[in-house]
């Protein structure tokens, strides 16, 4: 079957070079009125004088390119909604709230460049790049509206939601020509990534036995076939006790066109892979795994790994860091494509809008910081003459632990 070839930056519109505006400044001067001092006093008398500071913003020059003049509006508002030079923008309520501690005054010019991507069912997104700054917007049908920030120029930290994001990724075995939503879910990981740039990736092995939506026991994997994704985001909940924002749901064919979009990928593999019945050898350590093919066989090999499942299971999170770098890489400006092409070839729960801060706050995180980990568990068991996986005490813990902070600070060793 052929494959196609997606190159990240293929339909970002192009940014238009824009000259520089000098700054307008106004205003003279009054004649002030004469003064008569009073004679000196007989007595001596003390006066307290209580003195107010104004800060003074300078006039703003701001400068869009006009790609899509509802968009610049937007930012020019925002900019100069600081010393209430004009009325804010409509904004998410936390990020009004970050905006109204700016201690520092926007840059007197401010050239702007928009990068858009068109998403399904007339769904846009798109980032805007001012200076050091990064605005993110989404228009969902309803007219633009800004949804996240990164302010450097104003001294503020970046906004792109709630301080942790918790989001379930599945990965569905349905190959090229079967139905994601009712195949079996092959990978199952919570990821969590926190304001301060650490996270977590725990993953639940497929086998895992598990109370189903419909009363009974059965392994976690057959749940998306039998009771589809909320089906499974339920079930995973209840298994973790803890709260999950939303859902992102792939198969073999999402992956092949995610994969061969980004590229070579920089693993680092703990340990050797042998090689398997259809299935390549990998070594040990970091090395570059081609897209596609190669790197869809590693996320698939089990059976020549020493804990079957549960080796494969953290070999996902290992791909998973190394995306991230690969988004990192491409920061803000590749992030409406990275939207486009995630929105083409997976299923979400997400809005357009907290699927780009779902990304934005992917660059904020240190790969380094993310720990990986697979929720312990026994094999051994079977049910029907299928082989099982007993969840093990410890896994509570580890939800536990990811659940308080989103981080893995007391049980990931």
């Amino acid at each position: 079957m052929p494959k196609r070839s997606l190159l990240i930056g293929a339909g970002v519109l192009v940014v238009l070079a824009i000259g520089a505006f000098a700054l307008t400044q106004g205003g003279g001067e009054e004649a002030a009125a004469p003064v008569t001092e009073p004679p000196p006093p007989t007595t001596t008398t003390t006066t307290t004088t209580t003195t107010t500071t104004t800060t003074t913003i300078p006039a703003l020059a701001f400068n869009g390119d006009g790609t899509v003049p509802e968009i610049d509006g937007l930012v020019e508002a925002l900019y100069r909604s600081i010393g209430e030079q004009a009325p804010q923008p409509p904004l998410p309520e936390g990020l009004a709230q970050r905006l109204g501690t700016a201690t520092t005054a926007p840059p007197p010019q401010i050239q702007a460049a928009t990068i858009a991507a068109d998403l399904k069912y007339d769904r846009k997104v798109a980032v805007v790049r001012a200076g050091e700054d990064s605005i993110l917007l989404a228009d969902e049908t309803a007219g633009w509206k800004i949804v996240g920030a990164d302010l450097p120029s104003l001294g503020l930290e970046p906004w792109f939601g709630p301080p942790v994001r918790t989001v379930l990724i599945v990965g569905s075995d349905a190959r090229w020509n079967e139905v994601v939503e009712r195949s079996r879910s092959d990978s199952l990981h919570i990821i969590t990534a926190t304001a301060d740039g650490a996270g977590s990736i725990v993953g639940i092995p497929r086998d895992s036995w598990v109370t189903t939506p419909s009363g009974g026991s059965g392994k976690i994997t057959d749940i998306l076939a039998n009771h589809g994704i909320d089906g499974t985001f339920d079930t995973v909940q209840a298994v973790a006790a803890t709260e999950i924002e939303g859902w992102i749901l792939t198969g073999f064919l999402g992956f092949d066109i995610m994969s061969e979009a980004f590229g070579s990928f920089e693993i680092d593999l703990p340990q050797r892979i042998p090689r398997g019945s259809g299935f390549p050898g990998f070594p040990a350590g970091p090395q570059l795994v081609e897209p596609a093919d190669q790197l869809l066989l590693l996320a698939r090999i089990r059976k020549t790994l020493p804990n079957g499942d549960f080796d494969r299971s953290f070999n996902h999170g290992v791909i998973m860091q190394a995306a991230l770098r690969e988004v990192q890489r491409r920061g803000y400006e590749g992030l409406p494509e990275l939207m486009r092409i995630l929105d083409d070839t997976a299923h979400r729960s997400f809005t357009a809008g907290e699927l780009l801060n779902l990304g934005a706050t992917a660059l904020l995180l240190d790969p380094d910081q993310v720990t990986n980990v697979v929720v312990p568990g026994s094999v051994g068991s079977t049910s029907g003459g299928a082989s099982i996986v007993r969840i093990g005490s410890g896994a509570d813990a580890v939800f536990a632990d990811q659940a308080d902070d989103g981080l893995l600070n007391d049980s990931a060793g």
